[in-house]
């Protein structure tokens, strides 16, 4: 008997595109204010700090930095070359929370397959995330947490929930002692959340609050199965509300 040999099919190799280095040094600082780690009001490192941080020349740093504040994320501040301001949310060019939503409820009604998706991801890799930190977590992990959830709390703007929201995640993530849980996750939300900050900070905070105390009290007890329902809820309760939104064509009150 012949046995046929099948030749296994040829790996997936794709073009190589290389962006400019100006448009990498954008994609990091939107990245940064995606995830929280700027909000309005805080400095940038200067032009100088900038190119020796991301070892790029200052010039490089100068056309991004002209780029992101055309898009409204950074503002002149001082001399010419000087230090850049994250957006503040009382600026001119200001974001957070959008004053005219239409172009953003446009943009997630053109591409909600592709943000639906990405909650898909978040319900697969953040639900297993926090089923893995309800038994792996340390006190020191518990404690950022609890603060977190503080300052969840005590948030008065989006950006500042922003921040508390994604330290509480990424925490979680953290906990998972998965470092591959920790880099998808973080990716997925920095893809993910400037466009969804169409969405009051109250309806935030109060949608957001009593999900996160659930999922932490089941971390805190190491109850693995209640912590990745919690979170699977929390998640599914952010994709309904924001379907909510684009089809009510603007913020809910």
């Amino acid at each position: 008997m012949t046995l046929s040999h099948t030749s296994p099919a040829p790996a997936r190799i794709t073009r190589v595109v290389l962006s400019p280095a100006y448009e990498q040094v954008c994609a990091q600082v939107r990245r940064a204010v995606h995830l929280g780690e700027y909000v309005p009001g805080d400095r940038l490192p200067s032009e100088r700090d900038l190119a020796k941080q991301l070892g790029v020349s200052r010039m490089t740093v100068r056309e991004a930095l002209r780029v992101l504040q055309a898009e409204g994320y950074v503002i002149a501040t001082g001399r010419a070359g000087g230090g850049r301001l994250v957006v503040a949310p009382t600026g001119e060019n200001a974001q957070w929370p959008l004053k005219t939503p239409g172009p953003w409820l446009h943009y997630l009604s053109e591409r909600w397959g592709e943000i639906d998706s990405l909650f898909e991801f978040r319900l697969a890799n953040e639900c297993a995330a926090a089923r893995l930190a309800a038994t792996r977590r340390t006190a020191a992990q518990l404690r950022v947490l609890d603060e977190s959830l503080e300052a969840l709390r005590a948030s008065d703007n989006i950006p500042r929930f922003r921040r508390a929201d994604s330290t509480f995640h990424l925490c979680i993530a953290e906990a998972s002692a998965n470092p591959y849980f920790r880099r998808a996750i973080e990716e997925a939300r920095a893809d993910m959340f400037r466009p969804l900050d169409i969405v009051d900070i109250d309806v935030s905070v109060s949608s957001a609050v009593p999900h996160h105390t659930a999922i932490l009290k089941a971390i805190r007890a190491k109850d693995a199965a209640a912590a990745e329902r919690a979170m699977a809820a929390h998640i599914e309760t952010a994709r309904t509300e924001i379907r909510r939104i684009i089809k009510q064509g603007g913020r809910r009150r």
